[in-house]
């Protein structure tokens, strides 16, 4: 059924040419209408599903004995008025509900990167307390004991000397 994406008449088109196939070897399968059954419950189509397992339970119950070439039948006829009322595979109440869930939450989200993105364009724009392009807060470095010398101008005669972090050593 998932190779023919739950398209009813392609599924019964392929059971009717298994049948054919064992015919033409003089062969039969005993359990062709569990298979059906089987097959026809893995369609997507949640109505339609509810629909076969009822027929299976009429069958079972021998209150509603059906066929293969009847079950197939029946099956193609529920799946073409769906396919015409353009009620087939469509998402129920609770899918339907899920859906505008998710699209509503997308918004909201879209929404948000939008706002932060347009927050990081002002910060950049108006200084925001970072150095341009490097992302890190003057806050930070001004705190900082290690750097400190970065932040203040030199003196006159330590304009020409080298500067040595973090124990660097001398050259």
């Amino acid at each position: 059924m998932t190779k023919v994406g739950s398209n009813i008449e392609k599924f019964n088109l392929y059971v009717s040419e298994q049948f054919e196939n064992l015919a033409h070897y003089g062969e039969e399968s005993k359990d062709v209408l569990i298979h059906l059954f089987e097959g026809y419950k893995a369609a997507s189509n949640k109505s339609f599903v509810s629909y076969i397992g009822r027929k299976e339970e009429k069958h079972e119950d021998n209150s509603k004995p059906i066929n293969e070439a009847r079950l197939m039948q029946d099956a193609k006829n529920y799946y073409k008025n769906c396919v015409h009322d353009q009620t087939w595979n469509c998402p129920d109440e609770n899918q339907q509900a899920i859906l505008l869930l998710k699209a509503e939450f997308k918004q909201i989200e879209n929404s948000k990167r939008s706002e932060s993105g347009k927050k990081k364009d002002n910060d950049k724009k108006s200084g925001g307390g970072k150095h341009e392009g490097t992302g890190k807060n003057n806050s930070k470095q001004k705190s900082s004991n290690v750097s400190a010398w970065k932040t203040t101008a030199p003196k006159a005669e330590d304009k020409l000397k080298a500067k040595y972090v973090n124990g660097d050593s001398k050259p």
